[in-house]
């Protein structure tokens, strides 16, 4: 049961890492009008909804194996993890509030030059705490 537990953990992070390419697609909206950049924003909000399945199954797996194997972490660890997977998770959810609002609008394009900033900033705070995460789940032992 461990190793399945593990297998869906590993599954639901490298699903939610896939956000570490989001700042980088980004500016390349710039170059897109009309249907082909509500395409993009389309594949961006089934990202976005992906990224949150991944961290429902990130937390609840990784939940799971906490109380159901011992291990016995440390409460600054658990409370810094949950803080930053709710951080990562907010962050997911202004993402797709934006990309909603965009292709909401008849003219995709002004609505995008307006919002570039909020996404931008939204974008590179998500892969910060993502890689934050990252860092605060492997080095669990720092917190002892």
């Amino acid at each position: 049961m461990s190793a399945v537990l593990l297998f869906l953990h590993i599954t639901s992070a490298f699903l939610l890492s896939s956000f570490l390419s989001v700042p980088f697609i980004i500016p390349s909206l710039h170059n897109r009008k009309g249907e082909a950049l509500k395409a993009s924003l389309h594949t961006l909000i089934s990202l976005t909804r992906t990224g949150h399945i991944a961290l429902m199954g990130v937390l609840l797996t990784g939940a799971w194996m906490v109380i159901a194997y011992s291990a016995f972490p440390s409460p600054l660890w658990v409370a810094i993890a949950l803080f930053l997977l709710v951080c990562v998770g907010g962050l997911i959810g202004m993402l797709l509030k934006e990309f909603k609002e965009i292709v909401r609008i008849e003219r995709p394009e002004n609505q995008l030059r307006e919002r570039m900033n909020y996404v931008k900033v939204y974008s590179w705070l998500l892969d910060c705490a993502i890689l934050v995460a990252l860092f605060v789940m492997t080095a669990r032992q720092l917190f002892n």
